[in-house]
C-alpha cells in the first residue's frame, strides 16, 4: 500500500526539522493563496499541510517537511500572513507538478513519508549527544533553556538539531538520513568541533576585558 499524497510545495533556502517552529511573512501571490487555502481546510476540521522544501542552486532537495499551521499572528491589508507553522513527518518528493491546476497559483508535489530504514538506536551515542548539547547551552549562557524538551522524545537528534546552529547542508543531512544513529554521530560531531570554538571566543573576551580595566 503506497503513503502518496499531494501537497502544495513551498521551497525556500533553509531546511525546516521535524518538532522546528518558523516564523514565516508570506507576501508573494501564489504562497498567499495557499495559506488561505490551508485555512480554509482547518476551518472545516480537515488535514492541512504545506511542505517546506530546501531550494537549491541545483533545484530542489530531494526531502522535505510538511508543515502545519501553529498561529496566525497577523493578516495584513495587503493580504500578506504573518505566522508561525511547525515541521511534521518529512517527505520525498516522487513528482512535481510545475504547472497550474484548478487555477492555483503554487506548485504541487506527489510526495510520500521519508521514513527511517534503521528505527532503533545506540543509548550510549544518544547520551553522549545529550551531555554535548547541554554543555553547548551552558557554554552559551542560555539562562531560559526549557530542559523539558528533552523529556520523551523518539528523536533525540532533532530536538538538538532545532538548537545547535547548524549549517544548512548538515541540517539538510540530518533531515535526509535514514538512521537516528547516523543523525546522533552528526550532532556530536557538530557540537564537538563548535563547543572548543565557543570557549575560545570567551576566552579571548575575558583578555580583552582584562586588559581594558588596567586603562
Amino acid at each position: 500500500m503506497t503513503d502518496q499524497k499531494q501537497i502544495p510545495i513551498f521551497p525556500l533556502q533553509l531546511t525546516v526539522l521535524p518538532g522546528e517552529s518558523l516564523l514565516l511573512h508570506i507576501f508573494e501571490d501564489r504562497y498567499k493563496q495557499m495559506i488561505t487555502d490551508c485555512l480554509a481546510l482547518q476551518a472545516k476540521g480537515l488535514p492541512s499541510h504545506f511542505g517546506i522544501i530546501q531550494s537549491m542552486p541545483e533545484g530542489l532537495a530531494s526531502v522535505g517537511s510538511l508543515m502545519k499551521i501553529e498561529r496566525m499572528l497577523e493578516k495584513l491589508d495587503n493580504g500578506c500572513f504573518n505566522l508561525i507553522a511547525k515541521g511534521g513527518e518529512r517527505f520525498s518528493i516522487v513528482e512535481t507538478v510545475h504547472e497550474t491546476v484548478n487555477e492555483k497559483l503554487y506548485h504541487s508535489a506527489t510526495i510520500e513519508t521519508h521514513k527511517d530504514t534503521e528505527p532503533d538506536w545506540d543509548e550510549e551515542l544518544a547520551n553522549q549527544a545529550f551531555n554535548l548539547h547541554r554543555y553547548l547551552v551552558k557554554a552559551l549562557r542560555l539562562e531560559n533553556w526549557n530542559e523539558e524538551l528533552y523529556n520523551g522524545v523518539t528523536n533525540l537528534s532533532y530536538i538538538i538539531g532545532n538548537y545547535a546552529a547548524l549549517g544548512a547542508a548538515d541540517k539538510q543531512q540530518l533531515l535526509e538520513l535514514q538512521s537516528e544513529n547516523k543523525r546522533l554521530e552528526l550532532i556530536c560531531q557538530h557540537l564537538q568541533t563548535i563547543i572548543p570554538q565557543i570557549e575560545a571566543i570567551d576566552a579571548m573576551k575575558f583578555e580583552i576585558h582584562q586588559k581594558w580595566d588596567l586603562l
